[in-house]
């Protein structure tokens, strides 16, 4: 079996993923800071300064798949060029 190439909304769905995975830790991250602000210090550093709730939850995770998918579509497009003289096979025993 060879595998030529890869389809290009696989990147979709690992865009989609990261953004979820941020939207969790800025819904954990505003949750702490609503609650006990001083542990975000004790984790992040005393530089830290909490961002807002609006670049936690919609301006970050918008960010992360935006640059999660266009980094899978890089990835796909220079795996299927490369995939064309050197595809990648294996066998599959029964």
């Amino acid at each position: 079996m060879k595998l030529k190439r890869i389809n290009y909304s696989s990147a979709l769905f690992f865009g989609v993923l990261m953004a979820l995975f941020q939207l969790l830790v800025g819904l954990a991250i505003v949750a702490t800071n609503k609650i006990r602000p001083e542990i975000l210090v004790a984790v992040y550093g005393a530089s830290y300064r909490y961002p807002g709730a609006v670049i936690l939850l919609i301006s970050s995770p918008i960010m992360f798949f935006i640059s999660t998918y266009l980094t899978g579509l890089f990835s796909i497009w220079i795996y299927n060029f490369v995939a064309k003289k050197y595809p990648i096979s294996w066998s599959v025993g029964k």
